[in-house]
């Protein structure tokens, strides 16, 4: 007799996911097929589930998540290249397949923490000032925009962990 595996709703799955420490944390994650994303309504429902639940984590008041200024899906044990932050103007955005095209020469030693990461204090990681990011919109147009001063530092923050970089490996000391 086969043992029946048991699935878990989708949700379920993700908080399970977000509360506990993953190996996708360390690994680095997939780009988001965008021909599938235009044209397979399953796998467009998928990944518009992702984001609407990565801009829930934003939106939670009362919970790990409430002093939240980005996430990716590595934070939460999702195996696919999508960030998300809070801009200047307090709107979340989000980035499908975000790729830092171009990096200032221009640096800065900032103090960091992560959500991801239980750390007894900010670690100082140095990070580029201003950035210029290729990447695709929720609605799957192709975006190229540049960023500056604390966006960028969360912007590279959170591309860092879909490439299974954590800010412990980039300490300045």
């Amino acid at each position: 007799m086969k043992k029946q595996q048991r699935s878990l709703p989708i949700r379920e799955y993700l908080v399970q996911n977000s509360e506990s420490e993953n190996q996708s944390l360390r690994n680095e994650l997939l780009n988001v097929n965008m021909r599938l994303f235009a044209s397979n309504k399953r796998y467009n429902s998928i990944i518009v589930l992702i984001i609407e639940y990565m801009k829930s984590l934003f939106a939670t008041k009362f919970s790990d998540y409430s002093s939240l200024r980005g996430i990716s899906g590595a934070n939460i044990g999702i195996p696919i290249n999508i960030i998300g932050f809070v801009d200047k103007k307090s709107r979340i955005v989000i980035m499908i397949n975000p790729f830092i095209k171009e990096y200032s020469s221009e640096k800065q030693t900032v103090s960091s923490n992560c959500g991801s990461l239980v750390l007894p204090e900010a670690i100082r990681v140095e990070r580029s000032v201003s950035i210029t990011v290729d990447y695709r919109n929720e609605s799957g147009e192709k975006c190229v925009k540049s960023f500056k001063g604390s966006e960028a530092f969360v912007i590279q923050h959170e591309i860092d962990h879909n490439n299974g970089i954590l800010i412990i490996q980039k300490e300045k000391r």
